[in-house]
């Protein structure tokens, strides 16, 4: 059945209530989260306050793993034990560098690109060289990658979907299918596009051994997890770097059986792990503050379609490309539906991004410049409105 384009969610949020309202248009930073997602931490933060009322099961965590796997991909390709509970996507990464074979090659090296962001860069540069793609006039990231996986020492590819600076974007699914003809291992940071833009993961799609993402972005939580998927055929040479009774295969509820795994005799507690990605989530209880919230945050974004909001911020970004390039300002393409990554030509007497940045701000419009780009970024709770103000204060 046809869905219905996707209206304006302003609602859901809480957003008019200032003396002073402003234009945020930076959710590639950090998104706001929805009122019934702030409704949900505080229900569960209020409850700490009557510890006898928490909810100590682990059923949020496994709905959390099961929506997440959905966003992922509509069909059993992803499951819930394919995913693993990370405190950030550095974290996550840094599971994945461990557990690449690195012995294989003899000055191994992992393809990223220029000034990708760190937390899937500095995991796997402390076993590899990196290979870094650069932007060039006239190749794309695509070409400039697919270029460095001809290379015989290439051990791993660690991208994301679309850059962080400025929105432009690698044809994950190209990469991913010359990845698998080489074997190489392909690490996919999807923090500034899972939930805004359309992408399927598995063996028929784009077909990654790692995929994580930050969800304090575009899936709209509080910030504190990023959620680690692995694909299938490369769990079990997974490397813990925690060591936990949660990991441990059917470790028993104390409460219920008032009974102890630790044994004298034969060293301790037993450590036979469970063999899907379960074995891989961070140390602790999952925070029952945060779960309930990003529990909420990813149902919404589930039932919003990630196709439906790019179609939704398409034409307000649209304005915006068109108002840079009016006055000679140039835009990142190819690019998602939800970031515009304006760069001032070099030589040009045009305003910088860090100058237009503080128009911008004098303005009520909210922005970011990273590294030396203006960019522009676009959420469910954006309005044409504010499109309009950013683009008229461009031109």
């Amino acid at each position: 059945m046809t869905q219905l384009a996707l209206e304006c969610q302003r609602h859901m949020f809480d957003l008019d209530d200032s003396d002073t309202p402003v234009a945020y248009l930076n959710a590639c930073s950090c998104s706001p989260i929805p009122t019934q997602v702030h409704e949900a931490a505080s229900q569960a933060l209020a409850a700490k306050r009557k510890p006898w009322t928490m909810d100590t099961s682990t059923s949020s965590e496994t709905h959390v793993k099961r929506i997440y796997a959905k966003l992922l991909s509509n069909s059993s390709a992803v499951s819930e034990q394919d995913i693993a509970l990370c405190p950030s996507t550095s974290y996550a990464m840094t599971l994945a560098a461990n557990s690449v074979n690195w012995a294989i090659h003899a000055n191994p090296t992992v393809v990223v690109l220029d000034q990708q962001f760190a937390s899937n860069t500095m995991p796997w540069q402390h076993h590899a060289k990196l290979r870094i793609v650069q932007r060039r006039h006239g190749r794309n990231w695509t070409d400039g990658v697919l270029e460095e996986l001809a290379n015989d020492d290439v051990a791993c590819v660690a991208i994301p979907h679309a850059h962080w600076t400025d929105g432009s974007t690698v044809d994950v699914r190209a990469v991913a299918e010359a990845c698998k003809a080489k074997s190489i291992p392909l690490a996919l940071d999807l923090t500034q596009t899972l939930g805004a833009a359309p992408i399927a993961i598995g063996p028929d799609s784009v077909d990654a051994t790692f995929v994580a993402c930050s969800v304090h972005k575009h899936l709209y939580a509080p910030y504190g997890a990023s959620l680690l998927y692995v694909a299938r055929r490369h769990q079990a040479h997974m490397r813990r770097l925690e060591f936990h009774e949660r990991q441990v295969r059917d470790w028993p509820d104390f409460d219920a059986k008032g009974a102890s795994l630790f044994d004298a005799s034969t060293g301790g507690y037993p450590t036979e792990s469970w063999t899907d990605m379960r074995k891989a989530d961070a140390g602790g209880r999952p925070n029952p503050t945060l779960m309930p919230a990003l529990h909420a945050s990813l149902e919404l974004v589930v039932g919003w379609d990630p196709r439906r909001i790019s179609e939704y911020v398409a034409p307000l970004s649209q304005l915006v490309e068109d108002a840079a390039i009016d006055v000679g300002l140039s835009v990142a393409r190819p690019r998602v539906a939800h970031i515009v990554g304006i760069h001032t030509p070099s030589g040009s007497h045009l305003p910088s991004a860090l100058e237009l940045g503080a128009e911008l701000k004098k303005r009520g419009v909210l922005v970011s410049v990273r590294c030396g780009v203006l960019r522009v970024s676009f959420g469910v709770f954006n309005t044409v409105e504010e499109a309009r103000m950013c683009a008229s204060v461009l031109r």
